[in-house]
């Protein structure tokens, strides 16, 4: 099986699996610093067809934030890639950043309640209410 890059560099892998928002490369004999210097380069991996015996098993596109590289036994060794925008410290940052306007919008609206309370509060307590009816005896 062989992965053909954008830039119609190909190399012999071993696995390509697809896991939603990151895709992982197993390849054998392409040492970890030849994978990074591969795959860093984002308009080479911008598209990648994987084909077997002549036919294309899968385009792969957008996948060109390189994560790291991996070592397995037998001299096989892979490498993750994400799609831009979607590898976990950009994931955690955008949640941080969803979180702390959360608070911040919460805050407001609770700063917004006390005030509402507090003014009904006000309002009740300058307007004597009958128990029974309602309204004040006059």
């Amino acid at each position: 099986m062989k992965l053909i890059f954008n830039d119609a560099t190909e190399i012999i892998v071993q696995q390509v699996e697809s896991h939603g928002d990151y895709l992982r490369i197993l390849t054998v004999g392409i040492t970890p610093e030849q994978l990074k210097v591969l795959f860093t380069d984002s308009s080479r991996t911008s598209r990648m067809i994987v084909q077997e015996r002549g036919q294309t098993i899968a385009t792969y596109k957008g996948y060109t934030a390189y994560d790291h590289a991996e070592i397995y036994t037998g001299q096989i060794y892979g490498v993750v890639l994400y799609k831009e925008g979607t590898t976990t410290e950009e994931r955690l940052t955008n949640v941080e950043d969803t979180v702390n306007q959360t608070n911040t919008d919460l805050q407001m609206a609770i700063a917004e309640l006390t005030t509402v309370i507090a003014t009904l509060a006000t309002s009740a307590a300058g307007t004597p209410q009958n128990i029974e009816g309602g309204e004040a005896d006059v």
